[in-house]
């Protein structure tokens, strides 16, 4: 028994290395494999995670896993008779969720459940100090900025000389699903300076989703912890409008955002170089996703365009621009002219799947209140629950998943997905260890309640 937990305990603390690893690869990546798909790092270790955890044999197939996969291929199978064909892309989106839910559940239940917490605790410091690092070489050599991101994307200029930091990461806003999830649970366990650290460098990211990222991190630490609530959420908001005034992409983009309407039609047609001109690459990119994803929802509003198929749906809406617009947008940014994002992952989730996808999102945010007013009763029960790795993984994966349904780019991936199944994984344990607590709540207020009946008829 002793050498079979030893086991356990080798095998889990390795792949909480590999699941590390692949948090942090998010940089590199292969462009145009795979009949034109990006391959990135991650899924190669994610690969080995999977390989190691099947020559073991403890692959396991959870019932959530089989009951998405099995409502996401009878959905895939209804669209794939009206359209009549099967996309490559829907069979490769419905292969990657499989494996990875699998994989991520499996490993959790290796030993890396217990490891969570370290896993995003510990990439977050590593991302944090490649953030400032990364600020202190562009002040110190400024030409080094045209050698990151910025080589694709416009360089924002910043207060001080500084530019939109992202350090190891693939982009700015990718930041934002490290940086946040690792500050909440660095104020959850009272780590003060590791949370300053966190919070500096989420700063120097001039991100917009970053310090959104960080209002949510803080907006559900003060509702587990009932703690301090008007003296953090003032300033989380003093914050906020400081970075809305003095920081200028952040600026740009709230200025930009209050545009949309005006500039763009969802409805009819669109001047694509006035979108670029009026609202700028980023905010122009997503308003662009927004329309093709709000178009495609009208169009198959009840079954959805089906499960990657938005990728179908962006190039059939740059075929109506005229190739000097698509030429002249994508030498500005290519970002703009990548529609088949969705504008978030909320949007894509109801243009593929419709009526069906409204419904999921609804039922999400069912789910994440119902989850913080667990995790909030049981914190105010006792101080020893806000320690707890379960309740802490609860309020985490809110944090990261929430940010990530907001992002422009609505993929799923690790970075969505592994989050989730931790929250699966520590709420079945919550389940257990909570009851009996609960019951024991309930026998005290029923005593309670028969002393004061007696008191009252005597």
């Amino acid at each position: 028994m002793s050498s079979h937990l030893f086991l356990r305990a080798g095998r889990g603390h390795l792949l909480s290395l590999i699941l590390m690893a692949a948090l942090l690869s998010d940089l590199f990546q292969a462009q145009g494999v795979l009949l034109s798909h990006d391959v990135r790092l991650w899924q190669g270790f994610i690969l080995a995670a999977g390989a190691m955890l099947a020559m073991a044999g403890r692959l396991v197939f959870p019932k959530i896993a089989v009951s998405i996969i099995a409502l996401i291929t009878l959905h895939s199978m209804v669209i794939v008779l009206i359209i009549g064909g099967a996309p490559y892309f829907m069979l490769v989106q419905i292969a990657l969720i499989l494996a990875l839910i699998v994989v991520m559940y499996s490993a959790l239940r290796q030993g890396v459940g217990e490891r969570v917490v370290w896993i995003y605790m510990t990439c977050g410091i590593i991302v944090a100090w490649s953030v400032i690092v990364e600020q202190l070489l562009n002040i110190a050599v400024p030409s080094f900025a045209g050698k990151t991101i910025y080589a694709l994307l416009k360089k924002w200029p910043g207060p001080g000389g500084l530019v939109r930091a992202h350090g190891i990461m693939m982009e700015p806003s990718q930041v934002a699903l490290i940086v946040p999830p690792a500050l909440f649970l660095a104020l959850m366990s009272g780590r003060r300076w590791v949370a300053i650290l966190l919070g500096v460098s989420g700063a120097l990211t001039l991100s917009g989703l970053t310090y959104i990222g960080m209002l949510i991190a803080s907006a559900i630490y003060v509702v587990t912890r009932r703690k301090g609530q008007v003296a953090t959420l003032s300033v989380a908001a003093v914050l906020a409008a400081l970075a809305i005034f003095l920081v200028e992409p952040i600026r740009d983009r709230v200025e930009a955002t209050l545009k949309v309407p005006a500039v763009m039609d969802f409805s009819g047609a669109i001047d694509p170089r006035l979108v670029h001109q009026e609202l700028g690459g980023s905010v122009g990119s997503v308003a662009l996703a927004a329309r093709v994803s709000w178009q495609g929802f009208q169009a198959n509003s009840l079954m959805g365009l089906g499960i990657g198929n938005m990728r179908m749906a962006g190039e059939q809406f740059l075929r109506t621009l005229s190739p000097g617009d698509v030429r002249g947008l994508s030498e500005s940014t290519s970002l703009l002219v990548k529609v088949d994002t969705g504008g978030s992952l909320i949007l894509r989730i109801m243009a593929e799947f419709g009526v069906f996808g409204l419904i999921g999102v609804l039922y999400g945010i069912f789910r994440t209140g119902t989850a913080l007013r667990r995790i909030r009763a049981l914190c105010s029960r006792s101080p020893s629950w806000i320690a707890d790795t379960r309740t802490q993984i609860i309020g985490m994966a809110i944090v990261v998943i929430w940010t990530y349904m907001i992002r422009k780019d609505g993929y799923v991936n690790i970075y969505l997905l592994f989050p989730l199944m931790s929250w699966a994984w520590a709420s079945s344990g919550l389940r257990s260890a909570a009851k009996p607590v609960m019951e024991r709540d309930v026998a005290r207020l029923v005593e309670r309640l028969r002393g004061g009946g007696r008191l009252i008829n005597g």
